[in-house]
């Protein structure tokens, strides 16, 4: 992607390039956000027992194949 943003006829302030470049970092910070704020709430979800639901009738090894959707899983971030 690099030379087709920072073109050598920009030179040498590169202000495409780096205009590109900062609103990609910014969407990423603003995604990252977006993840840790619905992952904090999914814990919570589960820490309060409001995903059992998902367990019941279910044998570990049938709650453990759930993998992150099990009531026991919890995002570490």
């Amino acid at each position: 992607m690099a030379p087709f943003i920072y073109r050598t006829t920009d030179g040498p302030r590169y202000i495409t390039g780096h205009a590109v470049s900062l609103a990609m970092v910014a969407m990423a910070v603003v995604i990252y956000a977006i993840m840790w704020f619905y992952f904090l709430g999914a814990n919570k979800k589960r820490t309060a027992g409001k995903d059992d639901w998902k367990a019941e009738g279910k044998s570990d090894e049938e709650v453990r194949e759930l993998g992150d959707a099990s009531p026991h899983f919890v995002y570490t971030y």
